[in-house]
């Protein structure tokens, strides 16, 4: 009764006649297809000479089945109708070339609601208002609303201090959630469920938008990536100037080489492809909000970076920025159950013809890495030090060149559980002081030379300087490298 038009109320109570009470009632369910009930339809007599039977219910059923089709045509008939109209004026926005920001905003005008668009990493690409900027950087501050689901979804939300129904209509491109069309509305005055249904047919329109440049990004990425390969070939002679110019090359600068090797040995290759695309489109995101310029050069399972400091930028703090640039990288691939990856970089330069240099000392700290038992995942070429001279030679020769040299040490160390060859390799990197090395080493000096006395002895060596002390000193070194093994 609350819903009736003011005329109709007035006809219903003319019906009523004396009777306050109905003398005879009839209903019947609107029923969809699927079990969902529409409302009912009710006939009531209040004339005691007007009783229903159960003839006139079975014909009221018949009109009731009626009126659902009929009332399910219209609300089809309706929503196709403001369906078609949204996205015939979004898609005229998108032909003018205006972008994803006038979009968003044509589509509030047209829903009269605060509407913004996050990508797949919940980073704000547009809003349409800066009352739709603040409520979508309140909602940024939980990424528990960020979830990847096929179905649109409804939230009460406390934000800015006021609650509000917030609709997260998901964005898709090839099979594969690319972002959140979001719409805000104070609790007081939901979306009409026309508006709901046109708004989500209308997020192919935010998907092609968003693909356009997404396509851009990586078309740019693709031709730096093309002039990268030139560099790595030693073809710089192959590039003009003008496009040395574009990507910021011609001043003189310092630059890093660096390799990433993407592993993830539970998965298929299928699916290691699957899961590349959302990896480098957050390797691009990354690469926006870096500070340096960086080329990148993806080839399969294998990148290669180039980055180029900003002038006025020191070789530590540089070193700092990459090795940042990548843990980072590093950290958002697994956290969002992406691909796993080695890096090594480089040694630094300032001429192009280096570049090759620096990009094989990259690939050797990730040979190193993918050798080691170690942990760690990233490593710097200085980091690498001596080890890279190992990378290419046989094991068994190593193996062979440390018996010979510390086999005697190495042995007395593991029958009677001394530390003597700690002890002489402190005392190397010491420059052979004694002292320095009792300090390292949380003894006292007497201790230290009573070790010294004796590995001198085991070793049958009097004295260790000059190519004794080198011999002894990258035995050492190769002893560790193969106990990373």
């Amino acid at each position: 009764m609350l819903n009736l038009y003011p005329e109709h109320v007035s006809y219903y109570e003319k019906s009523l006649g004396q009777l306050k009470y109905p003398a005879s009632a009839i209903c019947a369910p609107l029923l969809t297809k699927t079990g969902d009930c529409l409302g009912i339809l009710t006939i009531v007599s209040f004339n005691e000479k007007v009783r229903f039977e159960q003839r006139d219910l079975r014909l009221l059923e018949t009109f009731a089945r009626q009126a659902v089709i009929a009332i399910e045509n219209a609300r089809m008939f309706s929503q196709t109708e403001r369906s078609q109209n949204i996205i015939k004026k979004l898609s005229l926005v998108s032909l003018s070339g205006k972008g994803l920001p006038e979009i968003t905003v044509t589509l509030s005008k047209l829903v009269d609601k605060s509407v913004c668009v996050f990508d797949e990493f919940f980073d704000l690409l547009s809003f349409s208002s800066l009352e739709a900027k603040t409520l979508a950087e309140a909602l940024q501050k939980d990424e528990s609303f960020f979830v990847k689901e096929d179905k649109v979804r409804q939230l009460p939300i406390e934000l800015e201090g006021n609650m509000h129904e917030v609709y997260f209509f998901p964005i898709r491109a090839n099979d594969s959630l690319i972002g959140l069309l979001t719409v805000f509305s104070d609790s007081s005055d939901e979306l009409d469920p026309l508006d709901l249904f046109a708004v989500e047919q209308a997020h192919m329109i935010f998907a092609l938008e968003m693909m356009n440049q997404e396509r851009d990004m990586s078309e740019l990425f693709k031709f730096e990536g093309y002039l990268l390969e030139k560099l790595i070939q030693q073809r710089a002679a192959d590039i003009s100037l003008k496009q040395l110019q574009k990507i910021g090359l011609t001043t003189r600068r310092t630059f890093v080489s660096a390799f990433i090797q993407l592993i993830d040995p539970m998965t298929s290759f299928s699916r290691l492809s699957s899961r590349k695309k959302p990896f480098s489109r957050l390797l691009y995101r990354q690469i926006q909000s870096f500070s340096h310029k960086l080329l990148v050069l993806e080839k399969n399972v294998e990148i290669h970076l180039l980055f180029i400091a900003n002038t006025n930028c020191s070789a530590e703090e540089f070193q700092k920025d990459i090795e940042s640039f990548l843990q980072e990288l590093l950290h958002e691939s697994t956290k969002r159950g992406l691909l796993d990856f080695y890096a090594g970089i480089g040694s630094p330069f300032t001429s192009l013809e280096s570049i090759v240099q620096s990009a094989t000392d990259a690939k050797s700290c990730v040979k190193f890495l993918q050798a080691s038992r170690e942990k760690q995942s990233i490593m710097s070429f200085k980091e690498l030090g001596l080890y890279r001279l190992f990378l290419e030679h046989d094991r068994q020769n190593l193996r062979y060149y440390v018996e010979k040299t510390l086999g005697a040490l190495l042995q007395h160390d593991e029958e009677h559980g001394t530390e003597l060859v700690d002890t002489l390799k402190i005392f190397l990197e010491c420059n052979q002081s004694a002292t320095k090395t009792a300090k390292l080493s949380y003894v006292h000096l007497n201790t230290i030379k009573y070790r010294l006395q004796t590995i001198k002895k085991i070793l049958d060596k009097p004295t260790i300087d000059g190519k004794e002390m080198f011999e002894l000193q990258l035995a050492i070194y190769m002893h560790d490298y193969m106990n990373s093994l």
